[in-house]
């Protein structure tokens, strides 16, 4: 059996501040004060999967192979200032302490996924996945990933020599081995000397 999961999303938000220009003229908004916000951020994820089962009366096959691809942008601009004309709350009339703030960002993922599924009798059980991840938020020789899990189980209630037991309704042993990671590091970290948030005179 083949499946397809597909998801998009956008959203934007605006926001915006404004102090008037105060009598006294002491305090940090004395002179008037305004900022505007702008952000921007949409994506998608696509997982195409093919996945088999077989149930026979002694051994049970399941298991799927498949890719998923996603990617995501994010932009945000903001910029304030103070000392604002009588009557004027524009950004663009602040005569002073005029700052403008943008930082983009991009990442694409993309990813093999597979897993396998066996049991014999109901009670004996044995599982594996693999997965292979290239992700752009790494260098370009460190973007690429893979992760082996491998279990096993054992259903003990399913034993004759605890089959009668009331006692004991369900009871399973299991081992399980694997390795994992996280991608969450932010945007163009590993460039260290780059920022988007910073000016370079």
């Amino acid at each position: 059996a083949f499946s397809s999961s597909n998801r998009i999303s956008a959203g934007s938000a605006m926001g915006y501040t404004n102090y008037e220009k105060s009598a006294d003229n002491i305090s940090y908004y004395g002179l008037g004060f305004v900022q505007s916000l702008s952000e921007l951020d949409y994506g998608g994820i696509t997982t195409n999967l093919f996945k088999a089962n077989f149930e026979g009366k002694k051994h049970s096959f399941s298991g799927l192979v498949g890719v998923e691809g996603a990617k995501s942008f994010y932009d945000f601009t903001l910029a304030s200032g103070t000392g604002l004309p009588e009557g004027l709350n524009s950004v663009s009339v602040a005569s002073s302490q005029q700052i403008v703030k943008g930082a983009p960002s991009s990442t694409v993922m993309q990813s093999f996924i597979s897993q396998a599924n066996y049991n014999y009798l109901g009670k004996y059980f044995l599982s594996g996945s693999f997965r292979i991840d290239q992700s752009s938020l790494f260098a370009q020789n460190k973007r690429t990933a893979r992760f082996p899990s491998a279990s096993a189980a054992w259903l003990l209630n399913r034993e004759d020599f605890l089959k009668n037991t009331t006692a004991i309704s369900n009871l399973k042993l299991k081992a399980s081995w694997g390795l994992t990671g996280m991608k969450d590091i932010g945007s163009y970290r590993y460039m260290e000397r780059f920022s988007y948030t910073s000016q370079y005179d």
